[in-house]
């Protein structure tokens, strides 16, 4: 599971809106020798649970259910919305 908190503030009102995003990632079963060989590229070492999603840690990801954008960082249909409910809209990203 991947659980990402994302809070905004309107600067103007001082309100605050903010949720968790939650995404379920499954993982293929692999063998040690697979887990040393992926290790040893360094390509996990500096990623939450130790894989990345958007590179060669894809080839174990068997499903994913839910964002894949909070599963790379920031969940960034969670912020569109959370803009939206501060009234603004994804054009605030420019």
């Amino acid at each position: 599971l991947v659980f990402t908190g994302v809070a905004l503030r309107e600067i103007s009102t001082g309100r605050i809106v903010f949720t968790v995003d939650e995404t379920r990632v499954r993982i293929a079963a692999l063998a040690a020798e697979e887990i040393a060989a992926y290790v040893s590229t360094g390509h996990p070492m500096d990623k939450a649970g130790a894989y990345g999603i958007q590179g060669m840690g894809a080839t174990f990801v068997e499903s994913i259910s839910g964002n894949y954008t909070n599963v790379v960082g920031l969940p960034l249909p969670t912020v569109t919305r959370l803009l939206g409910d501060l009234g603004l809209g994804w054009d605030a990203f420019r």
